[in-house]
């Protein structure tokens, strides 16, 4: 609720040198549940969404291996971490939501 407060506050200030815009952080960090809410506001308010996606070789091992940095990295916060996508599964989320993919280094699915 409170991120639906500050969203929708910050709609008054939108101008031309300002537009509300949601990101999705990347496929590591971010929960489907939340990825879907988003998307959802995302789509129902034509909004501009932004996320990081295959920036790095680590992340890269992370979601098609399932091992590596981003691993070690996420075992500070969970036992037994485990990719919540697979690259492509992560892109199609997107589908019909203006997006603004940063990054992409490692992507190869749309080769």
């Amino acid at each position: 609720q409170e991120f639906l407060k500050r969203f929708e506050n910050s709609l008054k200030f939108k101008n031309d040198f300002f537009i509300p815009a949601i990101s999705i952080h990347s496929p590591y960090s971010t929960h489907p549940s939340l990825a879907y809410f988003a998307l959802d506001l995302a789509k129902k308010q034509n909004l501009l969404v932004s996320t990081h996606f295959l920036e790095s070789k680590a992340e890269n091992i992370w979601l098609r291996e399932s091992k590596g940095g981003v691993k070690k990295w996420l075992e500070n916060f969970t036992l037994h971490p485990k990719p919540l996508y697979a690259p492509k599964d992560f892109a199609k989320l997107f589908k019909g939501v203006r997006t603004l993919f940063t990054h992409c280094v490692y992507l190869k699915e749309y080769e």
